[in-house]
């Protein structure tokens, strides 16, 4: 028990109980509706442990503000928390929820500021007033389920929504600028691995966009979105899988906030221009699997705080002395890979030395989406890869 409230008469009522990560194992029990005081309820983080229904006794207490059971195994329907319409704080992350959303729940939890639904199986299309309704919702999280259709496109002005994370789903059709400038302090966007198809939207007028992850969808190819630079307060960026081609653009150097650069597998050419040493806060650079050449500029020898640097399926030459000769200078540089197997690259630093033109070398998919945590306040506290390496940011 966290806290207790004097409900009179010299009586103690717990109104929060949070325990998270304890390894509880078994079930919810029946018994919780006698906590019919509680406003905090949290009981995260017991994978694969505490599994099983949700008891129907839980949706009766419904003087609770913050509810927590992510990341274990408990089934429901996301319908049965309608009842709960006092929540601020809703968090069901990695479990085993299923349903559509329905307009119902637009009407059920009109306080609500923070939903977190990620990594289960709910399905459907999102209802055409998702946007509009009274909810004042400042996080949406929706990533790894089953939506599908396309976005809601009756969007009214939204100045509280801040971090919009939809990755992994069904979602299709094409976006375009409307879509999204309506949100006008959105910070985090993530639409990739997805079916959006046509161009690419310019979002070039959010500029409070400070993650922007836009890769794995079916946009149409051309050249690297020049609108991207006015978006300066830009920290993560990824474009992987978007057919991009043509060089790598100049104009990114304006992007001097960025820690994190994804723009693998794409259809990118030349060489990686001198600039790139402006980018000196960058800690991921993944650059694998493009149609880039040439010698590596020294100005990466300006790029000390970088963590992981994927550089291999290209046909880049020479050497990477300007970062081999100093490896006390690059102390948290634990993955570079590159082509250095053969002749055409020198490089006794990698942690991978990949053949030329051999696919099966380092073939993690590298996805690194944010798969953000609310006791974090839902900002990156560590980098980590689908099927690759988990990098800890300090």
């Amino acid at each position: 028990v966290h806290g207790c409230k004097d409900v009179g008469d010299g009586e103690l009522a717990p109104f929060s109980l949070f325990v998270p990560h304890n390894n509880l194992v078994g079930t919810l029990p029946g018994e919780l509706q006698h906590l019919d005081r509680l406003e905090i309820f949290a009981l995260e983080h017991n994978p694969d442990l505490l599994e099983g229904p949700v008891p129907k006794e839980l949706f009766t207490l419904t003087n609770l503000q913050l509810l927590g059971l992510d990341d274990n195994a408990l089934s429901a329907q996301i319908s049965d928390f309608y009842p709960l319409s006092n929540l601020r704080s809703l968090y069901l992350e990695d479990n085993n929820i299923t349903g559509t959303i329905s307009e119902a729940l637009l009407a059920s939890w009109p306080r609500l500021q923070e939903l977190d639904l990620s990594g289960n199986k709910l399905s459907g299309e999102l209802p055409d007033n998702f946007f509009n309704h009274e909810m004042h919702l400042v996080v949406l999280d929706l990533h790894d389920n089953e939506f599908s259709g396309e976005l809601p496109s009756n969007t009214w002005e939204n100045d509280e929504l801040e971090f919009l994370a939809l990755h992994g789903n069904k979602f299709r059709g094409t976006l375009t600028t409307e879509d999204f400038i309506k949100f006008k302090v959105l910070r985090h966007l993530d639409i990739s691995h997805n079916r959006f198809g046509g161009e690419m939207p310019n979002l070039g007028t959010m500029n409070r966009l400070e993650y922007l992850f836009l890769g794995g969808n079916g946009f149409a190819s051309g050249p690297f979105p020049t609108w991207i630079t006015e978006l300066t307060n830009l920290r993560e960026l990824s474009l992987k899988g978007s057919s991009v081609t043509g060089e790598f653009p100049a104009a990114i150097n304006y992007l001097s906030n960025l820690e994190f650069l994804d723009l693998h597998f794409n259809k990118i050419e030349g060489s990686i221009p001198s600039f790139i040493g402006f980018l000196s806060g960058l800690k991921h650079l993944l650059l694998k699997n493009n149609q880039m050449t040439g010698q590596l500029p020294t100005e990466l020898d300006h790029l000390t705080n970088l963590e992981v640097l994927l550089l291999e399926q290209n046909n880049f030459s020479g050497d990477a002395n300007m970062i081999c000769s100093q490896k006390e200078r690059f102390d948290a540089l634990t993955m570079f890979v590159s082509d250095c197997a053969g002749e055409k690259l020198n490089c006794p630093c990698c942690s991978i030395c990949c053949e030329e033109g051999d696919k099966t070398c380092n073939a993690f998919d590298w996805e690194g989406n944010l798969d953000p945590i609310w006791e974090y306040g839902f900002k990156r506290e560590r980098y980590s890869y689908e099927q690759g390496p988990k990098m800890w940011v300090p």
